[in-house]
Parts: C-alpha cells; structure tokens; sequence
C-alpha cells in the first residue's frame, strides 16, 4: 500500500472533480486537461493558505500588513516549488495510483472542504489584519 500525503489528496480530488464534470461533457484537452487544472486549483490554495498564514503572523508580532509584491512574490514561489517538487516528479505517480470509486468521493469531499475552509481563513484573517491595522 502507497502513502499519499494531504497534498496529493486535494490534487487527486479535485482531478476527480474535473474529470467528471467539465471534461466527462467532451471538453477538449488538448494540451490543458484536468492534470493542468488540478495541479492550478491544488497550488493556487496552498499558495493562499501560505499568504494568510503569513500575513496573520505579520499582523500579529509585528504590527504591519505584508507589501502586494511581496504577496505576489510568495504566490509564484509556491507555484514554482509545486511545479518543480509535484508535477514534474509526482504528479503521474498520484494519478497512476489505483482509486476506488469511495476514495474518488472521499477525495473530492477533502478537496471541497479544503477549499471552503481556505477561503474563510482568507476572509477571517483579512478581516483580522484591516482591524489589527486601523
């Protein structure tokens, strides 16, 4: 048995998401698939769960908000870092690996609420740092 770990489950998930929905309707993958998507969607997330953290410590110990390019910066560095270290090496692998159709669902259910929990994180630490620096 393989160990999959929480990043290759939210990209299995949301693969399954796309796999089934938009591409199951004969949408063209030429070249952009779900893989491509899965891989946006995974890594967009990650990259905003590492924004928030970081902008919430900033808030917190030292008083001040983090500057937009800098925002930006830690965006494309987590991108980067996904496509060097995930899709390039691991990506195939994850895909490859057998999924049952229960782990399909669980997956895309992890999937779902990661998304969900990341996007009121974003919204309560936004709200956290716009009072913390009025």
């Amino acid at each position: 048995m393989r160990l999959i770990n929480f990043g290759s489950v939210i990209f299995l998930g949301w693969y399954h998401i796309l796999n089934k929905t938009v591409y199951s309707f004969g949408a063209s993958s030429d070249g952009i698939g779900p893989k491509q998507h899965s891989f946006f969607i995974t890594f967009l997330l990650h990259g905003i769960n590492v924004w928030t953290f970081s902008s919430f410590l900033s808030a917190r110990y030292r008083g001040s908000d983090i500057p937009l390019y800098f925002s930006l910066s830690i965006g494309v560095m987590v991108f980067g870092l996904g496509y060097i270290f995930f899709f390039r090496r691991r990506a195939n692998q994850v895909l490859t690996g057998h999924s049952t159709n229960f782990k399909a669902i669980l997956f895309a259910m992890i999937a779902l609420i990661y998304a969900t929990v990341t996007v009121y994180l974003m919204l309560t630490v936004g709200d956290y740092v716009k009072d913390k620096m009025k």
